[in-house]
């Protein structure tokens, strides 16, 4: 399971969507997108821009992978 964390670190740095996209200098639609959950797929340039922009050091600080345990009686 993917997790996204983009709106966590937004609001605990009190930026606005306008405001991260300004800064990343995205589209507001773009940060829109995935500060809601809503899209599906995202560019490696796009999340180079928001790790920059949010000052986070770790790409897995903005998006987590998380296993999800096998179906019983798989490996």
């Amino acid at each position: 399971m993917i997790v996204n964390h983009v709106s966590r670190i937004m609001g605990e740095r009190r930026l606005s969507i306008a405001e991260a996209a300004r800064q990343a200098g995205l589209a507001y639609t773009v940060v829109f997108g995935l500060y809601h959950g809503d899209v599906k797929r995202v560019d490696l340039d796009t999340l180079d821009a928001l790790c920059r922009a949010l000052n986070v050091n770790s790409l897995s600080d903005l998006i987590e992978y998380i296993p999800r345990p096998a179906p019983d009686g798989q490996e």
